[in-house]
């Protein structure tokens, strides 16, 4: 008898030791995707078309960063730089990661959307935006205000290069759908 209250007693322990516990990395929630952009993707607007889809009743709060580096960091890796000119590249690569601390500077206000349907979109179109990479931070908030879900992106706008091909959609020679996509591209994004 005594065996079996021991054994309850170490299970029972075991058992409150398992139980779900609360993390600040906060998972993504299954019923809010961030439509567009997709992840890591390279844009060369000026134009950051945020697009949201929300496939429950539920409060989202939506922010933007810019990602940067702090200038006493710039020095440390400029300092690095020169002391392994010798290092193979591969080497100076992982060294000057390493080294590299980013800030995120909020570009606009937080905005909150109220979804009162299963199905319902969040659009946001930010204009002139300037190079660099962009976190967009998608929260989704419980019934107390609190996170319970958060969701993010990476972005980079870059010059257009140069030597870039136009794509067909963008060629002279067009007809009917192709020039209504052209010109909806172009309203969205500019030229």
């Amino acid at each position: 008898m005594k065996k079996i209250s021991v054994i309850l007693l170490i299970m029972m322990c075991v058992i409150s030791f398992c139980a779900p516990v609360s993390f600040a990395d906060v998972t993504p929630n299954p019923n809010v995707t961030i439509v567009n952009p997709t992840d890591e993707t390279v844009l060369y607007s000026s134009n950051l078309l945020i697009s949201v889809k929300v496939a429950q009743k539920a409060t989202i709060t939506v922010d933007v960063f810019k990602e940067s580096i702090t200038a006493s960091d710039t020095a440390t890796m400029q300092e690095e730089k020169k002391d392994t000119s010798t290092v193979s590249s591969t080497e100076k690569k992982d060294k000057t990661t390493d080294k590299k601390v980013y800030t995120y500077t909020s570009i606009m206000d937080t905005e909150t959307f109220v979804s009162e349907s299963d199905l319902s979109f969040y659009t946001k179109k930010i204009e002139n935006v300037e190079l660099g990479t962009y976190k967009i931070v998608v929260n989704t908030l419980d019934a107390d205000g609190k996170v319970a879900f958060s969701s993010e992106r990476f972005v980079k706008v870059e010059e257009k290069p140069a030597e870039a091909s136009q794509s067909i959609i963008f060629s002279t020679n067009q007809s009917g759908t192709l020039t209504f996509l052209k010109n909806l591209l172009t309203t969205i994004f500019g030229n």
